[in-house]
């Protein structure tokens, strides 16, 4: 009868220590799946990374913008951005002040400090009150540090658009419905930027980030999820062994 009471005794305290490490390996194996697909959620493009806008003038950091009295039409004209992000621009737009006949927007590679090769534009649009973002005819990837100039071109001289009075912009004669390729030596100088800005499609980060870092972050979160791991397995507790007496 003793034995037989000892027996159970152990098979009892046994069995719920096993229990205790089943529970034990079940947690560990769910705390490696979570951190892993966390992740992957963090680094994927379409859950952690969005659309990204960049402007120049902005209105918001410069007080009341200088309305002129209309941007006179068949100019293509240009001001340039320096873009803090590494990644695909798909639209240029341009703040218009007062909405008068068709639009259309365009980008540049800077050359020597001017708009230089015309790398992407957009179809003719009816102009609307605010931002006019216009989609590009092909996407262009840039690189974060490198001056583009933004370019927009007009059929009305009634049409007025948002400017800043902190900078520059170029321009040259230009028949509206295209744009010149390349732009050419600048027929003059305004004082003032234009009110534009791009838009980036859903790849670029929020901030940029250097190359090789999204599968270093991956390494590092499945050596955090490895090491707890074993750690959790080396002190997990021993099953009891006995003899019967």
């Amino acid at each position: 009868m003793h034995r037989a009471r000892v027996r159970l005794l152990l098979s009892t305290k046994s069995s719920c220590r096993n229990e205790t490490v089943n529970l034990k390996m079940e947690m560990v194996v769910a705390f490696v799946l979570a951190t892993l697909v966390i992740g992957f959620m963090c680094l994927s493009p379409g859950f952690a990374q969005t659309a990204v806008t960049e402007e120049i003038g902005n209105a918001s950091t410069t007080g009341i913008e200088s309305i002129g009295n209309g941007v006179r039409g068949n100019y293509a004209r240009a001001s340039n951005i320096t873009v803090n992000y590494t990644g695909v621009i798909t639209k240029v737009g341009v703040n218009v002040a007062t909405p008068v006949g068709n639009i259309m927007t365009a980008i540049y590679a800077d050359s020597s400090g001017s708009p230089g090769a015309l790398l992407a534009y957009s179809n003719s649009t009816p102009a609307v009150s605010g931002w006019n973002d216009l989609t590009l005819n092909s996407p262009v990837s840039v690189t974060a540090g490198t001056t583009y100039w933004l370019g927009f071109n007009n059929d009305d001289d009634n049409l007025d658009t948002y400017r800043d009075a902190n900078g520059t912009h170029v321009y040259v004669s230009q028949t509206y419905g295209s744009f010149p390729d390349p732009f050419g030596t600048p027929a003059g100088t305004r004082p003032f930027t234009q009110h534009m800005r791009v838009t980036y499609a859903s790849t670029p980060p929020p901030v940029p980030i250097p190359e090789g870092f999204n599968i270093g972050f991956m390494i590092l979160l499945s050596s955090i999820a490895v090491t707890i791991s074993i750690q959790y397995l080396r002190k997990r507790p021993k099953l009891d062994t006995y003899a019967e007496q």
